[in-house]
C-alpha cells in the first residue's frame, strides 16, 4: 500500500482537530440560522398582534437572507409594497407601509423613488416619524437630490411644525437640482416663523402643486390632484370660519352655524374621502377620519 508524502500525512490528532473545527462551524451556522428564525417568528407574532400586513423580518435578518445581494431584495420588497398599497383605497392608513419603505431604503440606500413615495405618503397616514427618518437617511445617501430635500422640508413644515428645520431644508433644496421652484419661497415663509394655520394651508397647497408637477405615474398625479383639491377646501372652510369670527367675535361652533349664517352653502365633499370636522374654539378644520367605503 502506498503512503502519502510526509508533508501531507495526517495524524489522528490532526484529523480530530479538523473534525472539531468543522463541527464548530456547523454549530455556529445553525445557531445563527436559529437566531434569525426565532427573531423572525417574534416579529411575525408582534405584527399579527398589531394587525399589520404584510409581515417582514428585521433589516438585519433580511441582510443575512440576501446573501450579499441587498439591492435585489430591496427591489422584491418594493414590488410587494406597491402591491400592498395599490390593492386598496390610497387614502386609507396602511399600518405596514412605513416599515416596508424603511426596509427597502435600508437595503438599498440609493434607491431614490421609495424615499419620494414615503416622504409624500406617510405623513398623511399618521406615520410622520418614519417619514422624518427616511428624509434624514435620504439626506445622507442622496445629498444632491433637490426633490427629496424639498419633501423632507415639507415633513418638518406641514407635519412636525418645526419651522427652523423646515426653512433650512427648503433653503438647501433651492440650491440643488430637481427641487421645485417653490422651495425658495417656502424657505422665506418658514424662516420668518409664519406659522399660523392659514399660512400652513397655503403652504400645503403649494406643496401638492409641486407633487403634481413631479408625479411619475398617472396614479400618483391623480392622488396628488385630489390632495391639492382637498387642501383648497380646507383652506376655504377656515377662511369662512375666520370671517365669521371677525364679524361675530368668536369662531363658529359647527359647520351648521356657518351654513345658517350664510358663510357657506354646504360642506363640500372631500376628494380624498375624509370627514371634515370643525374645532369650535379655533376654527381649525380637521380631517383625520376616513369615510368608510
Amino acid at each position: 500500500m502506498s503512503r502519502l508524502p510526509e508533508q501531507i500525512t495526517l495524524s489522528r490528532f490532526h484529523i480530530w482537530v479538523i473534525s472539531l473545527l468543522v463541527a464548530a462551524s456547523i454549530a455556529s451556522t445553525q445557531a445563527m440560522a436559529d437566531k434569525v428564525s426565532e427573531n423572525t417568528k417574534k416579529e411575525v407574532r408582534v405584527a399579527v398582534f398589531k394587525n399589520e400586513q404584510p409581515l417582514l423580518p428585521s433589516t438585519k435578518a433580511l441582510k443575512l437572507l440576501s446573501f450579499g445581494n441587498e439591492p435585489l431584495l430591496a427591489d422584491m420588497i418594493w414590488l410587494q409594497t406597491i402591491q400592498y398599497f395599490g390593492q386598496g383605497n390610497p387614502y386609507q392608513k396602511y399600518g405596514a407601509l412605513g416599515s416596508m419603505v424603511d426596509r427597502v431604503t435600508e437595503l438599498d440606500s440609493k434607491f431614490a423613488y421609495p424615499y419620494q413615495f414615503g416622504l409624500v405618503a406617510l405623513p398623511f397616514m399618521g406615520q410622520t416619524a418614519t417619514a422624518e427618518k427616511l428624509g434624514l437617511r435620504a439626506r445622507e445617501a442622496l445629498p444632491n437630490d433637490g426633490l427629496l430635500t424639498f419633501y423632507t422640508a415639507s415633513v418638518y413644515h406641514l407635519n412636525l411644525k418645526d419651522y427652523r428645520k423646515a426653512g433650512e431644508f427648503y433653503a438647501l433644496a433651492a440650491t440643488l437640482p430637481g427641487a421645485p421652484t417653490a422651495a425658495s419661497q417656502l424657505a422665506g415663509v418658514t424662516l420668518a416663523k409664519v406659522n399660523d394655520t392659514l399660512s400652513d394651508r397655503q403652504a400645503a397647497i403649494v406643496f401638492w402643486e409641486a407633487v403634481i408637477q413631479n408625479a411619475k405615474t398617472e396614479e400618483e398625479r391623480e392622488r396628488a390632484v385630489n390632495w391639492w383639491k382637498h387642501m383648497q377646501v380646507v383652506y376655504s372652510l377656515e377662511i369662512s370660519a375666520t370671517q365669521f369670527k371677525e364679524r361675530e367675535g368668536r369662531y363658529p361652533d359647527s359647520f351648521d352655524e356657518l351654513i345658517a349664517k350664510g358663510y357657506i352653502g354646504r360642506v363640500p365633499e372631500s376628494p380624498i374621502l375624509r370627514i371634515f370636522t370643525l374645532e369650535p374654539g379655533t376654527g381649525k378644520v380637521g380631517f383625520e377620519q376616513v369615510k368608510e367605503s
